[in-house]
């Protein structure tokens, strides 16, 4: 009897044990199917694509601020330019300052300044080489009077050290302005403009220059300016053998 009994309860705790083994296999089956249902084929390909095209993303955003940075690092590279008729002088301006030609014969030397900021219109730099057109004072009080309706629109004025070893008087002007032309049908008068004016005395006559237009392009300009009257100079032709 107690033999028949003890044989039963070793049946038992064998079943117990039997089943308790496949409990655990079985939840284990079930945490593997649910790790592989959480991710599948098609969400594995998704963060795939979404990765490389984060990283087309970024390599364009570099390459885009890499040219930015090299064009604006040229239209702010100065280069020498030449001006003149028997004897050459030369001066630094911004590359981004476009040489063109003359508007008219009394201009040596002229260039396109591009807008900046909410300029409507473009800069203009003009430079002229006269004999007996006056000295800075006479010039000055003409600017003011024929060009900027009178005393008040001239803000600054100073001397400058050019290379060429002399002293450049160097003035700025704002307000409205009217182009001094021979045709008074085209003369235009156009407010909130700024120009600053530079007179260079040479060896060879004076130089008058005027960097003249809307005045958010002047103010973007001024350092570009003060460089161009520093950096003023004389050619240095080489001697022929």
């Amino acid at each position: 009897m107690i033999a028949r009994l003890s044989s039963r309860v070793a049946g038992l705790c064998a079943l117990l044990a039997a089943c308790t083994l496949l409990s655990g296999c079985s939840g284990e089956k079930r945490a593997e199917n649910k790790t592989d249902e959480g991710k599948t084929p098609q969400m594995e390909k998704t963060a795939a694509e979404k990765t490389e095209t984060a990283k087309t993303v970024a390599a364009k955003t570099d390459a885009a601020k890499s040219e930015a940075g090299k064009d604006a690092k040229e239209a702010g590279e100065a280069a020498e330019v030449s001006f003149g008729k028997s004897v050459l002088f030369t001066a630094k301006m911004p590359k981004a300052w476009a040489s063109e030609e003359p508007e008219n014969k009394m201009r040596t030397y002229q260039a396109k300044v591009p807008k900046q900021g909410e300029d409507k219109e473009d800069a203009q730099l003009q430079i002229f080489k006269m004999n007996g057109a006056g000295g800075a004072e006479e010039t000055l009080k003409r600017w003011q009077t024929n060009q900027w309706g009178g005393q008040d629109s001239m803000e600054e004025r100073r001397e400058v050290k050019t290379k060429l070893g002399g002293e450049a008087t160097v003035a700025t002007f704002s307000g409205t302005y009217t182009a001094m032309d021979f045709s008074p049908d085209k003369k235009e008068a156009k407010e909130n403009f700024m120009m600053l004016g530079a007179i260079v005395p040479t060896s060879e006559g004076t130089f008058y220059i005027k960097l003249v237009g809307p005045r958010a392009t002047i103010e973007a300009n001024r350092d570009a300016f003060e460089t161009m009257i520093k950096s003023f100079d004389k050619k240095q032709e080489t001697a022929k053998p």
